[in-house]
């Protein structure tokens, strides 16, 4: 005859056996899980949410969460699982993407003492109408890679995809690119092309079926047609830290991976990778453009370097320069003007000569700015007459060196020649204006010379 203990221990195992997929009980009866699934709630035609609990009793709970599949489908084995973390013993997920007007499978399953324990099988049918088709706007698009503001870009390309039929429950639709590498697709149909150029298939999905659509992406560089390279001419030192190049393509988006800036003579002046010319010393100097790696224009500069010491002979209301424009050291010639030219030249034609067009001006005021000025005919004649004259050589360059007021400056012979030449600013006629002419080891004068001619340039600085 059984006890009352006995019979109390088989009643609630009768209690655990109605509400649960599966329990254990001990030899002492006092262990046991119990597991309750519970009905979906929420249930629509792409989602639902699930619901359990359990019960435990001296036991460690490892895992909980829900199996869940379609109905026709479902399989503890084979059906998907969701670890859902369990608080206050009850456990909820919601699910999202199922096919509308489907049956669908649950259980809830707890993990404790490595055992596996099971709720019921409950079941939900999801609702809605159903997708039978996805249309994408264009089936096929090109797209293109330029540069823009010093960056390579890709355009965008805005897609759209509508689902049949127009009252399918879920609307919405995947986004999915088969090459990253060409073009990228947002969740909401907008493609970038990424790079590089080629062809990438852009899906767009309805979720939970098989129905999709394709666009064809074809993406190619904008061609470079022309380079223009600018910023030749001259950079005067006295009024510039640096000059920049410019580079202009045709078209403007063209498109190109790298573009590079070299400098003839860096000892003259050197170019950085951005195309900003820094000056070092007076001379002619061409950076050359190179673009992926082609030579596609230059530009010719004249670095002119600013005003040396003035130095003072001793002469009326002015004082000398110590260098002539262009010149590094005293023994330089500098550069060679026309008569009333602003910048230096190095063809000296009558035919290419024009006094009164727009460069025409005082080249020393214009490269040293103040009170810098060629020299006038009578100041010429005061140095002649008033400073001392010495044929000397100074760095191997023969020249005159000019001494008064207890100071000198050297005026060097033009190139390896034995002569020297130097404009004044006062013209002599209409075809010739007066200049210093020394020749080595003879006749030191002022002399008129045709304006065309390419002479060397030793400024004044007045002082009144």
């Amino acid at each position: 005859m059984q006890t009352l203990k006995q019979i109390a221990v088989l009643l609630a195992a009768m209690t655990v056996l109605a509400g649960c997929g599966k329990e254990k009980i001990n030899s002492k009866g006092k262990t046991y899980c119990t597991v309750f699934t519970e009905a979906a709630t929420n249930v629509t035609a792409m989602g639902a949410t699930l619901h359990g609990r359990f019960e435990v009793v001296d036991l460690t709970v490892e895992e909980t969460g829900f199996l869940f599949a379609k109905t026709a489908d479902f399989n503890k084995e084979t059906a998907s699982k969701k670890e859902v973390d369990a608080e206050n013993k009850t456990l909820e997920l919601t699910l999202t993407n199922l096919e509308p007007k489907t049956s669908y499978s649950y259980m809830i399953y707890v993990v404790a003492n490595d055992t596996r324990f099971y709720g019921s099988k409950e079941e939900f049918t999801t609702t809605g109408v159903a997708v039978t088709g996805v249309t994408m706007s264009k089936p096929s698009a090109t797209m293109t890679l330029s540069r823009e503001n010093g960056s390579i870009v890709g355009n965008t390309l805005q897609l759209s995809a509508s689902v049949s039929p127009s009252n399918a429950s879920n609307k919405s639709v995947n986004w999915s690119s088969s090459n990253t590498n060409v073009a990228t697709v947002s969740s909401t149909g907008l493609v970038t092309a990424t790079g590089t150029e080629g062809k990438a298939t852009i899906t767009a999905s309805a979720p939970g079926t098989s129905h999709s659509d394709k666009c064809e992406i074809t993406v190619s560089k904008v061609k470079l047609t022309g380079v223009s390279v600018g910023g030749g001419g001259d950079y005067r030192m006295a009024f510039e830290n640096s000059h920049a190049i410019t580079v202009t393509t045709t078209p403007a988006n063209a498109y190109y991976t790298s573009i590079a800036f070299s400098s003839s003579a860096s000892t003259i002046a050197t170019v950085s990778d951005k195309g900003i010319v820094t000056g070092v010393k007076g001379g002619y100097v061409t950076i050359t453009v190179k673009i992926d790696g082609v030579e596609k224009g230059s530009a010719k500069l004249c670095v002119i370097p600013a005003a040396p010491e003035a130095i003072d002979l001793g002469c009326t209301g002015v004082k000398w320069a110590r260098n002539n424009i262009g010149a590094n050291v005293r023994s330089d010639s500098g550069f060679l003007y026309a008569f009333n030219r602003q910048s230096p030249d190095e063809v000296f034609t009558s035919d290419h000569y024009n006094e009164t067009s727009g460069n025409s001006g005082d080249p020393a005021k214009y490269a040293w700015g103040g009170k810098w000025r060629l020299p006038t005919k009578s100041e010429i004649e005061e140095l002649l007459s008033k400073c001392t004259w010495k044929s000397i050589s100074e760095n191997g360059v023969g020249g005159q060196e000019v001494s008064g007021n207890g100071k000198a400056i050297f005026l060097p012979n033009f190139s390896q020649r034995d002569y020297g030449d130097y404009w004044s600013q006062s013209s002599a006629n209409t075809s010739t204006s007066w200049a210093l002419h020394f020749v080595t080891q003879g006749t030191t004068t002022v002399t008129n010379i045709e304006k065309y001619k390419g002479l060397m340039v030793r400024p004044v600085l007045q002082t009144y």
